[in-house]
């Protein structure tokens, strides 16, 4: 069955109880809420994993109450910045405003007049697109549910599916945290030619991978952990990859290392793989430690496998890791 997924906008302190009511609407339809509250810290990380969220949610619904919430440094609130990202986006967009401002509770309001001025401008944006007003939770739970069920009809989306029924790593909230992983190495690889790696996890520091399998043929896909250090990643991922190899080579032959260390404990699963998007984390991580680099060649154009080779440091890392040691004297 379809789920869709639905940022949910807002100042946060003054409308804790309104987001409640809001998510639990939003559960009623089968719908998945998310918020800011999956983004630890209101700076530019904050606002890229934010971005992220809106992008891959189907609606977006905004609550005004008596706040315009903390001003960033391009002047304007954390909830103006999401509506209008949601707006240039072209995604559908609910706003909810507080139809009676006079009796919401001093202390959740602005008394600053450039502050109130802000938020005023803000509820004029607002009442461009489709707009309706609240004036309590359980109003608001019920105005939500019909309001959203009006445009998931008139406005379907692409929505979310089980895993089972579409692509192996969609639907799963890590895919936030490995990204987020993968965007700051790649940015750390594109700063400087020669990375410093005194800082990356490496050797015998070991990485939690998260994969995906089935017990039998029939059953459901689960997902499953294994922490696993970089140099066994290392060893096993690139056994037998002296010269260029396609990606997803790498990918099968991890995945096989994985499947046979956890037979004992999942029974010989019909079925496992890390996935994609954990996957490409350990590559990232394997090219910024120098072990591993991108093959450029010639080949057809409607070629677009990425190829990936040993570096010279990287073959020397795996023959130390590969190679037969002596045993020691008696």
């Amino acid at each position: 069955m379809k789920k869709y997924q639905v940022f949910v906008s807002s100042t946060y302190p003054d409308l804790a109880e309104e987001r409640k009511e809001v998510y639990q609407a939003l559960y009623e339809l089968e719908c998945m809420p998310v918020g800011m509250e999956l983004s630890p810290a209101a700076d530019e990380v904050h606002w890229r994993i934010t971005q992220e969220l809106i992008e891959n949610s189907d609606y977006f619904v905004l609550l005004i109450g008596g706040s315009y919430g903390s001003i960033t440094e391009n002047g304007k609130s954390f909830p103006q910045l999401e509506y209008e990202y949601a707006s240039e986006m072209g995604f559908p967009v609910l706003s909810f405003l507080h139809k009676n401002p006079i009796f919401i509770p001093v202390f959740k309001t602005d008394q600053a007049y450039e502050r109130v001025q802000l938020l005023e401008a803000f509820k004029e944006l607002a009442a461009q697109k489709t707009v309706s007003y609240w004036g309590s939770t359980e109003e608001l739970g019920c105005m939500l549910s019909r309001s959203l069920l009006r445009i998931m009809k008139a406005e379907p989306r692409p929505g979310w599916v089980k895993a089972d029924q579409s692509i192996l790593d969609e639907a799963n909230l890590h895919l936030f945290r490995l990204k987020e992983k993968v965007r700051k190495l790649e940015k750390r690889l594109q700063s400087s030619s020669m990375l410093d790696t005194k800082d990356l996890a490496q050797g015998e520091d070991t990485f939690e991978i998260i994969y995906v399998y089935k017990e039998t043929i029939t059953s459901y896909f689960k997902y499953g952990t294994i922490s696993l250090s970089w140099n066994d990643i290392f060893s096993k991922m690139c056994s037998n990859f002296l010269d260029q190899t396609k990606e997803d080579e790498y990918h099968k032959k991890l995945d096989a290392y994985i499947k046979n260390l956890t037979n004992s404990k999942l029974g010989n699963p019909y079925f496992l793989s890390v996935i994609k998007d954990e996957f490409k984390t350990i590559v990232v991580q394997l090219k910024a430690l120098g072990l591993i680099e991108i093959r450029k060649r010639k080949r057809a154009t409607h070629d677009t496998t990425q190829y990936w080779k040993l570096t010279p440091e990287g073959d020397k890392l795996f023959t130390q890791l590969r190679a037969i040691k002596k045993s020691p004297l008696p």
